[in-house]
């Protein structure tokens, strides 16, 4: 019955390494979730193994984890975010259900993969990938042409541009903009800003 305490301490510590590392870059499920993940799916190996004698509740596991992920996932603006933590939620189930039926190396070991994986990744991307600025703004109609010009001065790139006149306190002359940018730096990101602050023809910005 020892074994059995280690199998899910260990299990527990271990899924719950990879859960400081997600909430170390501001993850929705961080310690909290794949700490209760490992201790889950240990437990249920456990349970499968030593009651069921199959392989029959792991599999369920399996399952339900997949469900868990999907929760983490979201569409915005056309773009699906949270999938990395969706996999890492689902792989921390594969390292408890390893712990569980004691195959301590296993889990140990991809629990160190996942880990370098991560870091090594995000440090190789993190210069090389695009970064992006959703910005939300309430302008004068006559302004339009020059916020365009603002943004192409500035070297950002729009990728998505769409424009709606409505009513903002009580003034029905005002267009919302909804822009996505592409960043080339953030010298020109503070640039940028700092140029459409000091435009008294913007109503309103919001960054999102």
């Amino acid at each position: 019955m020892s074994d059995f305490f280690i199998r899910i301490t260990l299990s527990g510590i271990l899924s719950g390494i990879i859960g400081l590392e997600r909430e170390r870059r501001s993850k929705d499920a961080g310690l909290k979730t794949h700490f209760l993940v490992g201790i889950g799916s240990a437990l249920m190996m456990i349970v499968s193994l030593y009651t069921f004698h199959d392989s029959r509740v792991a599999a369920q596991v399996v399952s339900g984890i997949s469900f868990l992920g999907a929760g983490t996932i979201i569409l915005e603006k056309h773009y699906v975010k949270g999938l990395t933590t969706a996999a890492g939620i689902w792989t921390t189930s594969g390292i408890g259900l390893a712990i569980g039926s004691g195959m301590y190396t296993l889990g140990i070991f991809s629990t160190t993969l996942v880990l370098a994986g991560l870091e090594i990744l995000d440090r190789i991307f993190k210069n090389t990938s695009s970064k992006y600025l959703y910005i939300n703004i309430w302008v004068r109609p006559e302004e339009l042409i020059n916020l365009s010009k603002k943004i192409d001065d500035n070297s950002f790139s729009i990728i998505e541009y769409k424009t709606e006149r409505i009513e903002y306190n009580g003034d029905e002359n005002v267009m919302f903009v909804d822009l996505k940018l592409k960043i080339p730096n953030k010298k020109d990101y503070y640039k940028l800003m700092d140029n459409l602050y000091k435009n008294i023809e913007i109503l309103k910005i919001k960054i999102l």
